[in-house]
Order: structure tokens, then sequence, then C-alpha cells
């Protein structure tokens, strides 16, 4: 498993590209492009569950 600093760059990472996909579809203003955006975000909403719920595991377990 990653340590907590290694998985806030993932994290970031993750975010970042559904961010510049999110204004590419704002700007672009294609239907096609929407489409990648709405998987974008459900991608990026799973991660950051993933991320919050492998975070407290990992703050439980360092103070056990």
């Amino acid at each position: 498993m990653p340590e907590l600093k290694t998985a806030v760059i993932i994290l970031g990472i993750i975010v970042g590209f559904c961010l510049f996909l999110l204004l590419g579809g704002y700007f672009g203003k294609k239907l096609e492009v929407f489409r990648v955006v709405i998987g974008a975000a459900i991608v990026a909403i799973i991660v950051i569950i993933i991320f919050a719920i492998y975070s407290a595991w990992y703050l439980i377990t360092q103070q056990a």
C-alpha cells in the first residue's frame, strides 16, 4: 500500500485530469465531450470515496 503522501499526489493527478476534461467539455460544447466529462466525474467521485476510505484506514492502523 502506498503512503498517505503518495495517495494524495495520485488523487490530485486524477482530479486534475478530470478538471481539464471538464474545461474541455465546457469550451468545446460538443455532446460527445460532455459524455466524456460525465464519465470523468463518475471516476472522480469513485476515486474520492476510495481515497477517503483508504486514508481513514491508514490513519487508524498507524495509531494502533
